[in-house]
Order: C-alpha cells, then sequence, then structure tokens
C-alpha cells in the first residue's frame, strides 16, 4: 500500500511540486502507460462535504472533454485511501510562468504568452468553463524558446470550491492560501458573481506582470490587497517600470483591469485580436525604421541594435528577397511588405502582422519538423499568407488552429490546391468560410471542433462527398447526422459534446464504412443505444464515456 494513499496503479512517486492547496506528485500510470501528475488537497483543507466532493468530480468529467493545445486536461479524480481528494492529469515537463517571469521577459515573448493562454480560455469558455484562479504558477512554460514557446493552463476552479465550503472568511483565515488575492477579479474578491471577465481580469494582471515583474495591486495582507484593487484604476504599465509603452499595449492591460466588469472586454476571442492588432508585437518599432522602397535606408543603422532585434531586421529584409523567390511575379515585393506610417494605424497593424505570418511561412517551409503541414496558428488569416500556401501546394495539411477569420473569402484562394486535411478548430471559423475551403478539390478530413458552423455549415459539409476525416465536436445534432450519413467515404468521425440522442445514434448505423467513432460527453445518449450500434457496426472502434 502506498504511504501516501494512492491505488496502487500509480507506480515511481516523486514529489514535484508544493503550494497553498497542497502537493503535486508525478507518478506512472501503469493501466495508461505514461507519467501522470497527481494533485492531491492538502489534510486541512481535505474535510469537505460529499456535495463538494461530488462538484470536484462533475468539474474533472467537464474538464476532461476539454481539447486544447495549450490546456492539460484532467484524467481522473479520486480520493486517497486517507480521505484526501486528487485530481490526476496528464504529466507535462516544464517551468511555472512565475518562475519564467523572475528571468525577465520580452514584451514580444509576453504577448505570446498571454495569446497563447487567451486561447486556451477563449476554448474553455466556449464550452462553459470558468477558471477562477488563473495565475503564473498555473500556467506551465513547456519551451522557452522563442520560435517554439508554448504554454499549458492547468489547476481550473479547485481554490474557488474549497473557498465556497469554508465560506467567505476564507481568504484571510488561512493567510489567504485559498484563492490568489493578487490576481483575482474585484468582484470575485467579494464573492459576488462571476464569469468568463474574471478570468480576463486575472490573464490582465499576468500580463501586467510579465511586463514590469510586478502586479498592479500588492498590500501588506489579502484583505489591504483587495481592498487596493476594489477602490481604484491600476497603475498604467509606464508609471510601474518609468518608461514610455506603446499606447496599444497600455490599453490592452487597462481594459482587461478594468475594475468594471462592463468595461473589460467581453470575452478571451476579443482578447486574442486585440494582441494579434498590437504594434508592438514582434518588435515593430525596429520594423518601421526600414524603407524598403529607399536603397539608401536598407542599410543597418550606424549605432549597433540589441541584438534580436537585429536579427530580426536581417531576417525581414531577406525575406521581401525569399518570398519573391519562391512566389514568381505574382507578387512584387511592396504588395508583400508596404510599409506606412504609424499614424495609419489599422493599415499599419495588418500589414506588419502579415509580414509576422509571412516570416513564418517561409522558415516552416525550410524546417522537416513541418514538412506535411503549414501552420497559421492564434493569429488573424490575412490574404498574402494564404495566396503563399496555396501557390506552393506542396503539403498534405493547413492548420489554422484557433486563428481569426475576418476576411473569409481569402479562403477561396485554396480552390483547386491539393491539400487534404484542414484543421480550423478553436476559432471563429464559420460558414462564410466553410463555403471557400469547400472548393478545395482534395480535402478530405477537416477537423471543426468549437467553430461558430452551424446546422446549414453541417449540410454543406453533407454535400462534398470527399470526406474521409470529420471532427465536429460540439456542433451536430440528430439532423445533422442524418446529412453526414449522405457521405459514402466517411471512415473517421468525432462528435463529442453534441446534442445527439439515441434516435441520433441510430442514425450512425447506415455509416458501413465508419472505422473510428468518438461520440464522448453526448449526454443524450444511453448506453443500450451504443451496445446496439456496436453491434451493427463490429468492425468501428466506438469510444465513448458511457462505454
Amino acid at each position: 500500500m502506498d504511504p501516501l494513499g494512492f491505488p496502487e496503479r500509480y507506480d515511481r512517486l516523486e514529489e514535484i511540486g508544493a503550494g497553498g492547496m497542497g502537493k503535486v506528485y508525478k507518478a506512472f500510470d501503469q493501466y495508461l502507460g505514461k507519467y501522470v501528475a497527481l494533485k492531491v488537497i492538502r489534510s486541512e483543507l481535505s474535510i469537505l462535504s460529499t456535495s463538494t466532493l461530488r462538484r470536484f468530480q462533475k468539474e474533472a468529467q467537464l474538464l476532461g472533454q476539454l481539447q486544447h493545445e495549450n490546456l492539460v486536461p484532467i484524467l481522473d479524480f479520486n480520493l486517497t485511501d486517507k480521505g484526501s481528494p486528487y485530481q490526476v492529469m496528464d504529466f507535462v515537463a516544464g517551468r511555472s510562468l512565475d518562475e519564467v517571469i523572475a528571468e525577465g521577459v520580452s514584451v514580444e515573448d509576453s504577448l505570446n504568452i498571454i495569446r497563447q493562454i487567451a486561447a486556451a480560455m477563449a476554448h474553455a469558455h466556449e464550452q462553459g468553463v470558468i477558471h477562477r484562479d488563473l495565475k503564473p504558477t498555473n500556467v506551465i512554460v513547456v519551451n522557452t524558446e522563442a520560435e517554439n514557446l508554448s504554454v499549458r493552463v492547468i489547476d481550473f476552479g479547485i481554490a474557488f470550491c474549497i473557498a465556497e465550503e469554508l465560506g467567505d472568511d476564507s481568504l484571510t483565515t488561512t493567510n489567504a492560501v485559498i484563492g490568489s488575492p493578487l490576481y483575482m477579479s474585484p468582484e470575485q474578491s467579494r464573492s459576488s458573481r462571476t464569469d468568463e471577465r474574471s478570468d480576463i481580469y486575472s490573464l490582465g494582471v499576468i500580463l501586467f506582470k510579465c511586463l514590469t515583474g510586478a502586479v498592479p495591486f500588492q498590500g501588506a495582507s489579502a484583505i489591504e490587497t483587495i481592498a487596493l484593487k476594489c477602490g481604484g484604476n491600476p497603475p498604467t504599465l509606464s508609471e510601474v517600470v518609468g518608461k514610455s509603452h506603446d499606447v496599444e499595449l497600455e490599453n490592452l492591460v487597462g481594459r482587461c483591469l478594468a475594475l468594471d466588469p462592463a468595461d473589460r472586454f467581453s470575452s478571451m476571442v476579443e482578447v486574442v485580436e486585440a494582441i494579434e492588432s498590437i504594434e508592438t508585437f514582434g518588435q515593430i518599432e525596429q520594423i518601421e525604421q526600414i524603407e524598403l522602397t529607399d536603397p539608401v535606408q536598407n542599410t543597418l543603422p550606424a549605432a549597433p541594435l540589441p541584438r534580436r532585434f537585429g536579427a530580426l531586421t536581417v531576417v525581414l529584409m531577406v525575406l521581401v528577397l525569399s518570398a519573391v523567390a519562391y512566389l514568381g511575379p505574382k507578387l512584387m515585393p511592396e504588395q508583400l511588405f508596404s510599409v506606412v506610417s504609424r499614424d495609419q494605424s489599422t493599415q499599419s497593424k495588418h500589414t506588419l502582422q502579415e509580414k509576422r505570418a509571412v516570416e513564418e511561412l517561409l522558415e516552416q517551409r525550410e524546417l522537416p519538423s513541418h514538412k506535411n503541414t503549414y501552420k497559421i496558428r492564434y493569429r488573424r488569416i490575412f490574404k498574402t499568407p494564404v495566396q503563399m500556401i496555396a501557390q506552393w501546394n506542396d503539403r498534405r495539411e493547413l492548420d489554422f488552429t484557433s486563428a481569426i477569420f475576418r476576411e473569409p473569402e481569402d479562403l477561396g484562394l485554396l480552390a483547386g490546391s491539393d491539400y487534404e486535411q484542414v484543421c480550423v478548430s478553436n476559432s471563429d471559423f464559420d460558414d462564410r468560410c466553410l463555403e471557400q475551403i469547400l472548393k478545395m478539390k482534395k480535402l478530405d478530413s477537416l477537423k471543426a471542433s468549437s467553430t461558430k458552423i452551424t446546422p446549414e455549415g453541417i449540410k454543406a459539409i453533407s454535400r462534398h462527398q470527399q470526406f474521409v476525416r470529420l471532427q465536429l465536436d460540439g456542433m451536430v445534432d440528430d439532423v445533422g447526422l442524418e446529412h453526414l450519413a449522405k457521405l459514402p467515404r466517411l471512415s473517421f468521425l468525432q462528435i463529442r459534446n453534441c446534442p445527439i440522442t439515441d434516435r441520433g445514434l441510430k442514425t450512425l448505423e447506415q455509416f458501413r464504412n465508419l472505422k473510428s467513432l468518438q461520440v464522448s460527453g453526448c449526454k443524450n445518449v444511453s448506453r443500450s443505444s451504443l451496445d446496439a450500434l456496436r453491434r451493427a457496426l463490429p468492425e468501428c472502434k466506438i469510444v465513448s464515456n458511457r462505454m
């Protein structure tokens, strides 16, 4: 028997972290054949009511259904032999964002980090899940290299559930170990009703700390900290660091940290869009010094640039020539990188964001690790990058995960291309976008979970006879399944968290070529209907949490 009270399936236990809520252990799950992380709530917080324990378990099940590359899903929730609640998560090797911030984070990396967190939270919010305890220690930085910087969000709602159980005084009676007064929103600290805008406030505090190394409000105690944040506006970045910051960066932080939730961004999607529009993203100030149309100013300045700025300047100058070489006469340099003045704000932002996307695509074309896929993720989709990949037409997959689609007709440039797979999950991809990509002659795989595709879009998908693989989590009902039954080649179907019923499941018996089906999270589907479907489709592997 394990002295900590964990089941015998967990082997090679190693403590890897501890905090106010409890301890975290790395363990090898002998059933799953992989390492997992076990977070056990400390003993003095473990005496919880049966209703709270049930709530923990219900939330763990809901979180387990979230699928996003910047989230660490919950695999299980249970009690140790000693009665302490614990969660089982995928083990992710990395460092806490708090440690990374302590070493200093650039503006560009800060925005990249916040954008990834916001994209993950946008996905969670779309599924009705609010984090309620966003803070740097709940963000794992998997890779700190700028070009591969990646984060994972963990620990949804644990502190909030316990604080509710122990009462409103829990913030102070335990020396502020429950909840995070430094990061929680004013309304949450007052025990008022919270929604996704509370997470946006916490995200703003994280961004503030990334940029300044400090939080906007910090008193001598939890009560004093709460009083400060409930009593007025936060300081500006410039006031804290003593130097001027880009006005749009100030506006981004200020809007996240607004005292009144109504004055904040209304959604995490809006936060992602705001980050995309900030000129400082991608070291814009240095880029604007390059006047590509004037050969006299194409030389590097006499004064040495900071190392990363200088490298980026050279890359961008080479980038123009490289792009022209790749694209031939169809795209001229001025079309790719027309530099405009700062006061032409909208055009400037879009042009500079487009440069960044083009740069990333050119890098991907040279890297073996991207040999099957072009990725334009977490950013707005512009015409030039789409035109580039349409003309290259030399890979199998396009990955637009968590992208922002504002000009659907730009996707029409892909019509007639040979790309076979497209991923648009966790984005605002809608029926207008779908209409364009369905013009791709060889498209046979679509991953479109958590998008804005409507029942009319599902009907349009059913008319594209080439589809072999579909992932349509959260958007298919019984009528939609009747339409999808018209696809003669469909072999792999994922429809998790969909409002289908046993009647719709019966329709799936018509999918005679189906080899794999995932229907987890479909609450209105019975086990008996699943058993009947397995008998009707003996060659199909059916995965469901109802088994």
